[in-house]
């Protein structure tokens, strides 16, 4: 049971299990590429619809919104920048 094998078929046995490595890994990637492609025209679309809304919006709306309404709806992304906005504005010296 000591066979040996000889070099010429050690190196077409690593040339085989690569090509399967390659093979299997670019069924995998092509299948994972398709599904994100997928989910980016989804969102694209959706984001066009997004867009045409606000642009609807936008063009009829004729009221005025107060400042306190917009403060009442504001998100903590939304606070933080406007207060480094302030910071920033009493920081600089008034060119006037």
């Amino acid at each position: 049971m000591n066979k040996k094998i000889t070099v010429n078929l050690a190196v077409a046995i690593a040339i085989i299990a690569m090509t399967v490595t390659f093979v299997v890994t670019m069924i995998l990637s092509m299948q994972l590429f398709n599904r994100t492609v997928s989910g980016v025209r989804e969102k694209e679309i959706m984001y066009n619809k997004l867009s045409e809304m606000d642009k609807s919006a936008r063009e009829n709306y004729y009221g005025a919104v107060s400042y306190t309404h917009l403060r009442a709806h504001e998100t903590r992304h939304d606070l933080v920048c406007r207060l480094l906005l302030e910071k920033k504005k009493t920081r600089m010296p008034s060119s006037a």
